[in-house]
Protein backbone atom coordinates (compact mmCIF):
# COMPACT_ATOMS: atom_id res chain seq x y z
CA UNK A 1 0.00 0.00 0.00
CA UNK A 2 1.45 3.38 -1.27
CA UNK A 3 1.23 6.48 1.44
CA UNK A 4 -0.18 9.62 -0.35
CA UNK A 5 2.48 12.38 -0.57
CA UNK A 6 3.29 14.79 2.30
CA UNK A 7 2.87 18.16 1.61
CA UNK A 8 3.65 21.35 3.45
CA UNK A 9 0.42 23.83 3.08
CA UNK A 10 1.74 27.46 2.65
CA UNK A 11 0.78 29.15 5.95
CA UNK A 12 3.76 25.83 7.53
CA UNK A 13 5.62 26.69 5.06
CA UNK A 14 5.77 30.21 5.99
CA UNK A 15 6.30 29.59 9.35
CA UNK A 16 9.48 27.44 8.61
CA UNK A 17 10.80 30.44 6.56
CA UNK A 18 10.47 32.91 9.09
CA UNK A 19 12.19 30.82 11.62
CA UNK A 20 15.44 29.50 8.85
CA UNK A 21 15.30 33.64 7.74
CA UNK A 22 15.02 35.41 11.22
CA UNK A 23 15.04 33.07 13.78
CA UNK A 24 16.64 33.79 16.91
CA UNK A 25 18.45 31.20 19.50
CA UNK A 26 15.57 30.02 21.37
CA UNK A 27 13.08 30.14 19.15
CA UNK A 28 11.73 26.96 17.84
CA UNK A 29 8.59 25.49 15.66
CA UNK A 30 7.04 21.95 16.75
CA UNK A 31 5.49 20.55 13.92
CA UNK A 32 3.04 17.05 13.34
CA UNK A 33 1.87 15.27 10.60
CA UNK A 34 -2.03 14.92 10.07
CA UNK A 35 -2.50 11.16 9.11
CA UNK A 36 -5.79 11.75 7.56
CA UNK A 37 -4.68 14.81 4.98
CA UNK A 38 -1.09 14.22 5.10
CA UNK A 39 -0.22 17.83 5.98
CA UNK A 40 2.43 19.04 8.35
CA UNK A 41 1.19 21.59 10.74
CA UNK A 42 2.65 23.74 13.33
CA UNK A 43 1.56 22.82 16.62
CA UNK A 44 3.33 24.89 18.63
CA UNK A 45 5.48 27.99 18.02
CA UNK A 46 8.11 28.84 20.87
CA UNK A 47 10.50 31.87 21.58
CA UNK A 48 12.80 32.39 24.19
CA UNK A 49 12.70 28.64 24.66
CA UNK A 50 15.49 26.27 26.26
CA UNK A 51 15.16 22.35 25.25
CA UNK A 52 13.01 21.82 28.82
CA UNK A 53 10.76 24.14 27.34
CA UNK A 54 9.98 21.98 24.19
CA UNK A 55 10.42 18.78 26.15
CA UNK A 56 7.22 20.15 27.85
CA UNK A 57 5.21 20.02 24.59
CA UNK A 58 6.16 17.14 23.44
CA UNK A 59 4.02 14.14 23.98
CA UNK A 60 3.19 10.42 23.28
CA UNK A 61 3.44 10.75 19.81
CA UNK A 62 6.31 11.73 17.09
CA UNK A 63 6.77 15.31 16.06
CA UNK A 64 9.21 17.37 13.49
CA UNK A 65 10.85 20.26 15.86
CA UNK A 66 13.12 23.00 14.02
CA UNK A 67 15.04 24.76 17.02
CA UNK A 68 17.62 27.24 17.12
CA UNK A 69 20.06 27.47 20.34
CA UNK A 70 23.26 28.53 21.55
CA UNK A 71 25.62 26.16 22.61
CA UNK A 72 28.70 26.77 24.71
CA UNK A 73 31.59 25.89 23.13
CA UNK A 74 33.68 26.61 26.13
CA UNK A 75 33.66 29.34 29.32
CA UNK A 76 34.22 32.11 26.62
CA UNK A 77 32.12 30.92 23.05
CA UNK A 78 29.44 30.22 22.21
CA UNK A 79 28.08 29.02 18.79
CA UNK A 80 24.21 29.29 17.45
CA UNK A 81 23.04 25.82 15.87
CA UNK A 82 20.00 25.16 13.84
CA UNK A 83 18.72 21.73 15.12
CA UNK A 84 16.35 19.95 12.87
CA UNK A 85 15.38 16.69 15.72
CA UNK A 86 12.69 14.23 15.02
CA UNK A 87 11.47 12.93 18.20
CA UNK A 88 10.47 9.93 17.60
CA UNK A 89 8.90 8.10 20.87
CA UNK A 90 9.99 4.60 21.80
CA UNK A 91 6.75 3.77 22.63
CA UNK A 92 4.61 6.70 20.36
CA UNK A 93 1.98 5.47 18.42
CA UNK A 94 1.45 2.82 15.66
CA UNK A 95 3.69 1.69 12.50
CA UNK A 96 1.93 4.09 10.35
CA UNK A 97 2.16 6.97 12.43
CA UNK A 98 5.85 6.46 12.81
CA UNK A 99 6.03 5.83 8.79
CA UNK A 100 4.11 8.95 8.24
CA UNK A 101 6.61 11.38 10.64
CA UNK A 102 9.57 9.51 8.30
CA UNK A 103 8.04 10.53 5.74
CA UNK A 104 6.89 13.96 6.67
CA UNK A 105 10.87 14.71 8.20
CA UNK A 106 12.32 13.63 4.77
CA UNK A 107 9.46 16.43 3.14
CA UNK A 108 10.70 19.04 5.32
CA UNK A 109 14.27 18.23 5.51
CA UNK A 110 14.28 18.21 1.66
CA UNK A 111 12.10 21.13 1.29
CA UNK A 112 14.17 23.52 2.66
CA UNK A 113 17.68 24.57 1.43
CA UNK A 114 18.81 26.52 5.01
CA UNK A 115 18.08 23.60 6.17
CA UNK A 116 19.45 20.82 4.56
CA UNK A 117 22.76 22.99 4.69
CA UNK A 118 22.66 24.52 7.95
CA UNK A 119 20.78 22.04 10.19
CA UNK A 120 22.01 19.23 12.06
CA UNK A 121 19.80 16.51 12.29
CA UNK A 122 19.06 14.89 15.52
CA UNK A 123 16.59 11.96 16.13
CA UNK A 124 15.42 11.94 19.75
CA UNK A 125 13.66 8.85 21.59
CA UNK A 126 13.16 10.18 25.09
CA UNK A 127 11.96 13.58 25.85
CA UNK A 128 14.03 13.59 29.08
CA UNK A 129 16.82 13.61 27.25
CA UNK A 130 16.04 16.61 25.59
CA UNK A 131 18.52 19.26 27.76
CA UNK A 132 20.98 21.73 26.99
CA UNK A 133 24.09 18.93 28.09
CA UNK A 134 22.75 16.25 25.41
CA UNK A 135 22.60 18.87 22.81
CA UNK A 136 26.08 19.78 23.27
CA UNK A 137 27.61 16.73 22.98
CA UNK A 138 25.00 15.84 19.75
CA UNK A 139 27.03 19.44 18.37
CA UNK A 140 30.30 17.05 19.39
CA UNK A 141 29.08 14.33 17.64
CA UNK A 142 28.49 12.03 21.01
CA UNK A 143 25.71 9.82 20.07
CA UNK A 144 25.12 8.23 23.37
CA UNK A 145 24.15 4.67 21.69
CA UNK A 146 27.46 2.85 22.83
CA UNK A 147 29.45 2.83 26.02
CA UNK A 148 28.37 5.16 28.45
CA UNK A 149 25.14 7.31 28.25
CA UNK A 150 25.49 10.70 27.87
CA UNK A 151 25.17 13.27 31.02
CA UNK A 152 21.21 13.25 32.14
CA UNK A 153 20.68 10.68 29.42
CA UNK A 154 17.74 8.75 30.12
CA UNK A 155 17.33 6.69 26.89
CA UNK A 156 16.79 3.17 27.26
CA UNK A 157 18.36 2.21 23.89
CA UNK A 158 22.15 2.60 24.98
CA UNK A 159 23.75 -0.30 24.07
CA UNK A 160 26.64 -1.09 27.41
CA UNK A 161 29.56 -3.51 27.45
CA UNK A 162 28.50 -5.36 30.29
CA UNK A 163 25.35 -6.97 28.75
CA UNK A 164 26.93 -9.13 26.19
Amino acid sequence: RKMAEIQIPPETSAAIEAILATGKPGDALVLSCDKATKHVTVKETLSEADPADIAEELSSLPRLIIFRHEVEIDAAKSQEYLFFIHFNPLDGGSIDIKHLFSAARAKVFNSFKALKEHGREIELNDERDFNAVWLAAKVRGLTGKMGTALPGQKSTMIFRENTL
